[in-house]
């Protein structure tokens, strides 16, 4: 069965939380756009929806199992989305190392 993931919200950006990276606003426009698209595909083609596979159902439209493979893909994008993110905060969780540049030779 296919269902719309769990949002995880956040608070919203502001400037001074994208100085380090700013890519971080399209990254989280992504993924709720995302969020959005899925629940509208589900909406569109509630078949996706059943406990059923679809493997097990062979009277369905193209426009179904092309709606799954979105489904399937957005999922993937989410998640590759999310690590990109984790990868990011665990960056600015490192400690600053001292700068090297000053040294005499």
């Amino acid at each position: 069965m296919t269902t719309v993931a769990s949002v995880r919200r956040r608070p919203p950006r502001v400037p001074y939380d994208l100085f380090d990276a700013p890519e971080l606003a399209c990254v989280d426009a992504l993924r709720s756009v995302l969020e959005i698209a899925v629940a509208a595909v589900l909406a569109a083609n509630p078949e996706l929806l059943t406990e059923e596979p679809l493997e097990r159902r062979d009277d369905l439209p193209a426009q179904v199992w092309i709606a799954d493979a979105i489904v399937a893909d957005a999922r993937t994008l989410r998640a590759a989305l999310d690590r990109y993110r984790a990868a990011l905060d665990a960056r600015e969780r490192e400690p600053e190392r001292p700068d090297d540049d000053d040294i005499p030779f």
